[in-house]
């Protein structure tokens, strides 16, 4: 099972209860503006799998500011974006050897399906191909 989170978004928090019957795709990075995460960011919003939702979590507690700065500059309608190191910790105590960037993929029972414990040296279109990939095998059998 994924932990049971809460996804802090503005002055709010989204609880894992809140996504259930969606795919949720997690991925912890180390900051916002780098080109691995303005890729992903950008391949994700583009994603069109059905019932999923996507988080970039930064590992690095960013502001809000610059999080909304982020999304504006990408464009991102989509993709939650978020800051959270202590969410980190929270997976790491399901997944010991995760390691920033990783990416967690739990399904709509609010289990874990996939996780990559690293993502250091994939590149941006191989990892997306393998996560749509998943997510719709994941809707094939629900």
């Amino acid at each position: 099972m994924a932990p049971n989170f809460s996804i802090p978004l503005d002055s709010k928090k989204i609880p894992l209860k809140e996504l259930s019957g969606k795919n949720v795709v997690v991925v912890f990075v180390d900051e916002l503006f780098s080109p691995f995460t303005e890729s992903l960011a950008s391949v994700f919003e583009k994603n069109s799998v059905r019932d999923t939702v996507f988080v970039i979590v930064s590992v690095s507690d960013a502001d809000f500011a610059s999080l909304g700065l982020f999304k504006k500059l990408l464009g991102l309608k989509r993709v939650i974006v978020t800051a959270d190191s202590y969410l980190l910790s929270q997976f790491k105590l399901k997944i010991s050897n995760l390691s920033v960037p990783a990416a967690v993929v739990i399904d709509r029972y609010g289990f874990i399906r996939y996780f990559s414990p690293s993502l250091k040296n994939k590149p941006i279109n191989e990892l997306a191909t393998e996560l749509t990939d998943i997510l719709q095998s994941l809707n094939k059998k629900g």
